[in-house]
């Protein structure tokens, strides 16, 4: 079977779709979780293009997140074991700044990106519902602007 042309062939069939950022967040974890199972090498291919395409817009969201709870936030100190001495424990006191905080990422969730792949069909998944890996409807809804009927 000759790969390179099967993957060059599949590149022209990108997607390009605008959708909130809050829908792609939403699907990382589930895209993650997912790409761990065994599927056909070309389901396989276009869940790692998504995951790929995700991950561009979910690094910024980190970034900007991280900013907000710095601005809004108290960072939370705990004594090391250890050590004895004071350090973060990595989570922040928002206080009275919790619906400022909220406001702000839900603003920031409700922007619309545009996000490029290619097209994955339902029927794609066909041979791994034959392999015993069932989809729940839980991971379907969180693909679910990613899957063309």
């Amino acid at each position: 079977m000759n790969f390179s042309k099967l993957l060059k062939n599949n590149l022209k069939f990108k997607n390009k779709i605008m959708v909130k950022l809050k829908e792609l967040i939403n699907s990382k974890k589930v895209l993650d979780e997912f790409a761990k199972e065994k599927m056909p090498l070309m389901l396989s291919y276009k869940i790692a293009k998504v995951i790929i395409a995700v991950n561009k817009e979910h690094e910024p969201y980190v970034k900007v997140l991280n900013s907000l709870l710095e601005e809004f936030g108290t960072k939370i100190m705990v004594v090391d074991e250890k050590t004895k001495k004071e350090k973060w424990g990595g989570n922040y006191d928002l206080g009275d700044n919790v619906k400022k905080f909220n406001d702000s990422i839900n603003e920031l969730l409700e922007q619309d990106v545009e996000i490029a792949f290619p097209e994955i069909k339902l029927s794609d998944f066909k041979d791994i519902n034959e392999k015993d890996m069932n989809l729940s409807p839980f991971v379907l809804s969180k693909l679910s602007w990613l899957i063309k009927e």
